[in-house]
């Protein structure tokens, strides 16, 4: 067989195959290749963990509290559902006398069975991922992931998230080696704005 002749061979075979991708689509309703319509789809939804999510939606006051970096600061952060599975949250407010901005999301990943969080602000040139459960009574979610430190390092995090009431909230950040009472641990008391 020449080239010429096996280019017609293979422009045949796509026409042939596009013709029968098209009758069966016109069929059925749906492509070919995905073998079943979209009404037949088996769309997630959500679940109670994701139910628990919406918690956080609203807008709150912050103060935030490190030792390491000096006088507490105010900010506010604004949560809102992205979908019917994640929520977003964004910080404004001042970081050792800087304007400070941060975004959030977090999502209940069920393959995993973990919440899982991302988060970035302008104070860190990367991404902060981490993933954790919620206890037994909904009122705390612990988290852990890498961060960089205060001495610019890769280091172990845990995060803890506590509901104190609907309208408190209280986010612990700290180097899990070193604890939860060492001075460059961060920690942001959130009050709902009425």
């Amino acid at each position: 067989m020449n080239t010429r002749t096996a280019l017609l061979a293979t422009a045949s075979a796509v026409v042939l195959v596009a013709g029968v991708s098209l009758g069966l689509q016109e069929k059925t309703g749906a492509p070919s290749e995905a073998g079943m319509k979209m009404d037949e789809f088996p769309m997630p939804k959500p679940t109670k963990e994701h139910e628990w999510l919406k918690s956080q939606i609203g807008t709150w006051d912050a103060t935030v509290s490190c030792p390491m970096m000096g006088e507490p600061s105010k900010g506010t952060q604004t949560t809102k559902a992205f979908s019917d599975f994640t929520i977003v949250s964004e910080f404004k407010g001042e970081m050792m006398g800087q304007p400070f901005t941060g975004m959030g999301f977090t999502t209940y990943d069920p393959l995993k069975k973990k919440y899982v969080s991302t988060w970035c602000d302008s104070m860190m040139p990367g991404i902060y991922v981490s993933e954790g459960t919620v206890d037994a009574g909904g009122k705390k979610l612990t988290s852990t992931g890498e961060a960089c430190n205060m001495e610019n390092a890769l280091a172990d995090c845990t995060n803890v998230l506590e509901i104190k009431s609907p309208d408190e909230h209280v986010f612990t950040m700290y180097e899990t080696s070193k604890g939860a009472s060492d001075p460059s641990a961060m920690k942001i008391e959130y009050k709902r704005r009425k």
